[in-house]
């Protein structure tokens, strides 16, 4: 009787829709942000020698991403911000490790990788990593996200996207910066005043 009723309201449920939600929120749940917890004194040799942050952190997280594996590894944070290194490497073991270095919207003179980034999120099926910046201190825009890829034979982070907003929760007005001519959603942006091409307030 009880394996009918719930057959039966199964059954219902894709009628009118009600398990498209949750169909629909697993197609879209790409973002992983958990990893495997790594002690210091198992930390792999090859990625320890790779970070330059200046900290030694008693743990450390490991994450499959892509085809290889993603060291994440605390750095001195900032106001609001979580800093970490993010080292990759080929195996789980940390062979062919390599610090990811993250180019960003810089200063005229072009791009200024970052050896660390703030508040990271993971998104290993498509092997981007996206970063939400916090600047309290900034006079008008004071949060920011940038989103990379990892491509190439080395893996190395390709900037696809930087947007920012003056709302510091991030929930609304943001403006694309990279594309300049849409933002995220595909939408194009409404106009704006001040130099967008601003350095953005690092440590």
């Amino acid at each position: 009787m009880i394996r009918a009723a719930i057959a039966a309201w199964l059954m219902g449920a894709v009628a009118s829709g009600a398990l498209c939600v949750v169909v629909s929120a697993q197609a879209g749940a790409q973002e992983i942000n958990t990893g495997e917890l790594v002690g210091h004194r198992d930390i792999p040799a090859v990625v320890r020698e790779q970070v330059v942050c200046g900290t030694s952190p008693d743990i450390i997280t490991r994450h499959s991403f892509g085809t290889g594996y993603l060291f994440a590894w605390d750095c001195p944070g900032t106001r609001g911000n979580t800093m970490q290194a993010l080292v990759y490497a080929d195996r789980r073991d940390g062979a062919g490790a390599r610090l990811l270095r993250f180019p960003h919207v810089g200063d005229k003179s072009g791009a200024d990788p970052a050896f660390e980034i703030a508040n990271k999120r993971l998104f290993p099926l498509t092997s981007e990593i996206v970063e939400s910046l916090l600047d309290l201190e900034a006079a008008d825009f004071c949060r920011s996200e940038s989103r990379w890829k990892l491509v190439g034979e080395l893996k190395r982070p390709m900037l696809v996207s930087v947007r920012q907003t003056r709302d510091c929760r991030g929930v609304t007005g943001w403006v694309s910066i990279v594309p300049k001519d849409k933002d995220l959603t595909g939408e194009v942006p409404k106009s704006r005043t001040g130099d967008t091409t601003r350095s953005r307030t690092r440590w």
